[in-house]
């Protein structure tokens, strides 16, 4: 895929033709308000067309009063009551299931109400696309459910486990196709319509680019700017630990300040509305 137009800025041109699905802070800008991408994606996956999204959030955080809570990645809700998360991680964390089984529980526990019967518990999906083997299975898709020792018979509880592996993707399926375009970042290379136009749309339009790639870019250098938060905290050591928090965020928003100002530049915008978007970049 090769853009029209190049920005002045190589490390944001390099950005744009990199980012994937796989990317956290592209896949919030480019999902967001998209629950009909996110149900093309749960269709493909799990084998079933009949999937329709109600609605879907992004970055959800599931925090219970006192212990661990967890992030999702994508939450959805079917027409039909079922809750799916899908988790889209490059990164091996470790204990993947005991780190399934928190998810699946802290969603349980988010759905039901005080009083509420445990039959209105809806069906759960949660879905991992990992860029390694870390079942060691093989496998491109493993799915798993509860089942009955000995009769090896379902369980019933509606609790369903799917955990796909990007390293053994099969394009000759409908999964792995979809698979395959969540981690592609060339619209011309992939094989789904929806996600092929909106990685178009992202990547080779203005409006595109205003909405989707800059706060996405936006994003990535805060969390690039890790670092400089961390030498922030270090001095704080020595000057307060305010101080040194203050310094570690000023030096990111002026980094973001710095690069997107230059950005911005070739795009037809106002002053006023281009100090808007680099205002809304570093207090995002």
């Amino acid at each position: 895929m090769r853009r029209k137009i190049l920005s002045n800025n190589a490390e944001y041109d390099d950005y744009v033709a990199k980012a994937t699905l796989m990317d956290d802070q592209y896949a919030r800008t480019m999902l967001l308000h998209r629950p009909d991408v996110i149900a093309v994606m749960l269709r493909g996956i799990l084998g079933d067309k009949a999937i329709e999204v109600e609605h879907s959030l992004l970055q959800v955080e599931l925090t219970p009063f006192a212990t661990r809570g967890v992030k999702l990645d994508i939450y959805a809700q079917g027409k039909d009551g079922t809750q799916y998360c899908i988790e889209l991680q490059n990164a091996n964390e470790g204990d993947l299931a005991r780190r399934t089984r928190l998810i699946s529980a802290l969603m349980d526990a988010s759905i039901l109400t005080r009083g509420e019967a445990f039959k209105s518990l809806p069906n759960t999906y949660v879905i991992f696309v990992l860029q390694e083997d870390c079942l060691g299975d093989g496998k491109m898709m493993v799915r798993c459910d509860r089942t009955k020792e000995g009769s090896k018979k379902p369980l019933g509880d509606g609790c369903h486990f799917v955990f796909c592996c990007l390293k053994y993707v099969d394009t000759d399926t409908d999964a792995g196709k979809i698979l395959h375009d969540i981690a592609c970042p060339d619209h011309t290379k992939m094989y789904t319509q929806e996600i092929a136009k909106l990685t178009e749309f992202a990547k080779t339009t203005e409006k595109g680019e205003l909405e989707i790639m800059i706060p996405a870019y936006s994003m990535s250098i805060k969390e690039f700017g890790a670092s400089e938060f961390q030498r922030g905290i270090e001095k704080g050591e020595e000057r307060g630990i305010k101080k040194g928090r203050q310094e570690g965020r000023q030096e990111t928003e002026l980094r973001i300040s710095q690069r997107l100002e230059g950005i911005l530049k070739r795009f037809d915008l106002t002053d006023d509305e281009r100090a808007e978007l680099v205002r809304e970049a570093t207090e995002a």
